[in-house]
Formats: structure tokens, sequence, C-alpha cells
């Protein structure tokens, strides 16, 4: 008796819910739309999150240039690079014959002050003519 007040049951809740196929159906294509939102929206913050690395690099790029092209932190690199001499005790060793001769006849002045003022790529320069010079 009560499996068939069960049967009953469940034929008089199927009639009185006779759009339940529908409602289903209507459910089943909201949750494909919203999973084509979702993938959707998980290519944007893809997106997103590629522009957020590639502006953090861009800002990082930023900073290293605008330290190394400010005007103090440039000319101390340059100077590193390319040192200033001012006394022939500050030439290295492996040219400071070469200048001193180069001195001694004239060709070199310096800049006054009793100072040479010559760059290393001055140096440089003036020893290789001389050489070459010497060798011709």
């Amino acid at each position: 008796m009560a499996g068939k007040l069960y049967e009953m049951n469940f034929v008089l809740g199927a009639k009185q819910n006779s759009g339940f196929k529908s409602t289903f159906s209507q459910a089943q294509a909201e949750f494909a739309r919203l999973g084509g939102e979702i993938q959707s929206l998980n290519r944007i913050q893809a997106d997103i999150s590629a522009y957020q690395k590639q502006q953090s690099a861009i800002d990082s790029t930023t900073k290293k240039e605008d330290s190394i092209m400010d005007g103090k932190t440039f000319k101390k690199m340059y100077d590193e690079i390319n040192p200033t001499y001012n006394t022939l005790e500050e030439v290295p060793s492996y040219w400071r014959a070469d200048i001193k001769e180069l001195v001694d006849k004239g060709i070199i002045s310096g800049v006054g002050g009793g100072k040479l003022g010559l760059t290393k790529r001055d140096c440089k320069a003036a020893v290789i003519a001389k050489r070459i010079k010497e060798k011709l």
C-alpha cells in the first residue's frame, strides 16, 4: 500500500510539474552559457596577467634607465671606464714612459695648472700613435 501511495504521489507530482523538462533544459542552457562566460573571463584574466608582467618589466627597465641616465651616476660610470689622469704618476705604468716622453717633447701639454687632463682613451691613442711612428 505504501508503494502504491508513493507511485501516486510521483505521478501526481509529475503531472503538476509538467514544465520540469523545459526548466531542466533552461538550466542546462544557462549552465553552458555560464561555462562559456567563465572561459571568456579566464582568457581576459590571462591577458591581464600577461600585461601586468610586461608592465612590471617595463617599470623595472625604466627605473634602471633612470638611475643610469642620472647625470651623476652616468659620469661616475664613465669616469670608471675612462678615468682622467692629471699627473704622470696617475698614468698606468705600462704607458707612463711613453706619455712622459711626449710631454717632455711638448707634444702633450696638458690642460694648464700642471695638470695633464688626459683620459685613458687619450693616453691609449697617444701611445699607439707614438709606437706606430717608431716602427715606421
